[in-house]
């Protein structure tokens, strides 16, 4: 019956965009980088926004601020190109990208992005590219911003402070990391050859990530204040993990892993504040009965991909993702977030999502299907993405759609109103339990509605019930 209902929910959203006639997918000239996974997430910029490019007609501009300062759209520093921005507030309602060997420097300065929703805008830091943020206020408008580093781009944060929202940061290739004295220092997660250092700073949030070939042991520290902690020097082994990290004299400092297809682990005597299970087998996949603040003896987690062994350890949070085509299935779970990337497909049952994590979010050309769920993080959409709630409780602060996704919710009881921007599209129908005797008449009672953004070529025209 289930797979029924996803079959006709979805011929009736095939059959509503082909009426409308969607346009092709979109390619812009730059990319960004979405949320907190792998570097397949570059997605393309908003339509339609305007573009402000350093370094371009002359390829040494710089362009220095010290006045109060507003630029609604996207700043694109190209070639050997300078922004220096000091002594002032400098707000931003949109996108930044740094590359070539330009850079971006913000001192003794509060640095406001202005978002409406979690990860609307983004940096994307390539090439040599560098940013660096020196005695600065940062602020997020109440949301998470992701910085993504890529190429030899460099980071640097030094007595600063994240006063507003949360800044998630991922380093890929040879890119490099420094923090130093900084209050709500953020989550950094590496994915390449990267060099990274903290210092004298509060909250830090490292994610250790397993690839497909890593083989790792350790047991990792929990104390008030961490000094002078190395990876990969102070762990038992660390084969296939390129990255290095050094922490010292900073508090509270926890971890979190990212558990890919493949990868093999033993974790002795470590508090995680999150554990990410990351799926990226083609082949249909399940996970069941993981609940957040577990303790394990000594277990080898139930995922049949790879091999994560905890002994005397403890989780807060358990996070799910899948990419590259994943199917799959989580089933009578307390978690923390789940990301449906690519082209995979994720089915939701009898489980909770307690947004200790982040939230439930689609993106790319893939699905999520949350189905007799209690929900109490954000829901959230992006890209080509269609998520589908049906019999569930959405009781979290947003239900957003964005770019070209859709969503559908069917009898979903909610504490937020959907919202579409751009190109999304939100159905939402509702019709209560229908009990009577056989061959009388029935009504139906219910209501539909669609929720568009600005770009959507949806037009509501009605609905049908049938059975």
């Amino acid at each position: 019956m289930k797979t029924f209902f996803q079959i006709l929910i979805l011929c009736i959203l095939t059959s509503a965009l082909v009426k409308a006639g969607v346009p092709e997918k979109q390619v812009a000239p730059f990319q960004r980088l979405q949320l907190k996974m792998d570097r397949q997430l570059l997605k393309p910029a908003a339509l339609q926004t305007p573009e402000w490019i350093i370094g371009r007609s002359d390829p040494n501009q710089i362009v220095e601020i010290s006045e109060p300062f507003r630029y609604d759209g996207n700043i694109i520093l190209v070639n050997n190109g300078r922004l220096i921005v000091r002594d002032t507030e400098f707000s931003l309602n949109g996108d930044m990208t740094i590359m070539g060997d330009a850079r971006a420097s913000f001192m003794n300065s509060t640095l406001s992005i202005i978002q409406t929703y979690a990860y609307e805008h983004q940096a994307l830091v390539l090439e040599n590219g560098r940013l660096e943020l020196e005695h600065v206020n940062f602020r997020s408008s109440g949301h998470g911003w992701s910085l993504g580093l890529v190429g030899s781009a460099v980071y640097t944060l030094g007595n600063s402070e994240i006063v507003d929202g949360f800044i998630t940061t991922a380093a890929f290739e040879h890119a490099s990391i420094h923090v130093d004295r900084t209050k709500t220092a953020g989550e950094f997660l590496c994915f390449g050859d990267n060099e990274t250092s903290f210092t004298s700073s509060d909250l830090v949030l490292f994610w250790h990530v397993l690839s497909d070939s890593a083989d790792m042991e350790a047991s990792l520290p929990e104390d008030s204040l961490l000094v002078d902690w190395q990876f990969p020097r102070d762990v038992a082994r660390a084969d296939g993990v390129p990255y290095r990290a050094r922490i010292d004299s900073c508090t509270n400092v926890w971890w979190g892993l990212i558990s890919r297809t493949g990868s093999t682990a033993r974790f002795n005597d470590t508090h995680f504040r999150v554990i990410g299970l990351y799926f990226e087998s083609p082949d249909s996949l399940a996970v069941e009965n993981l609940s957040n603040g577990s303790h394990h003896a000594d277990e080898l987690i139930p995922a049949s991909d790879r091999s994560l062994r905890l002994v005397n350890s403890s989780v807060d949070t358990w996070n799910f993702y899948a990419s590259k085509g994943a199917k799959l299935r989580i089933d009578n779970c307390i978690f923390g977030e789940t990301l449906s990337m690519d082209s995979s497909y994720v089915e939701i049952m009898n489980s909770l999502c307690d947004g200790s994590g982040g939230y439930i979010g689609v993106m790319n050309e893939s699905l999520i299907l949350v189905y007799g769920t209690l929900v109490r993080s954000e829901v959230i959409s992006r890209q080509n993405g269609i998520l589908i709630g049906v019999e569930s409780a959405f009781l979290g602060s947003n239900i957003d759609a964005g770019e070209q996704s859709i969503m559908l919710l069917a009898n979903i009881q909610r504490t937020a109103s959907p919202k579409a921007h751009v190109g999304a599209s939100v159905f939402e129908m509702n019709l209560p339990p229908i009990n009577d005797h056989t061959n009388s008449d029935v009504i139906i009672h219910g209501t539909a509605r669609v929720i568009v953004g600005p770009e959507s070529p949806l037009e509501f025209r009605g609905y049908q019930v049938s059975y």
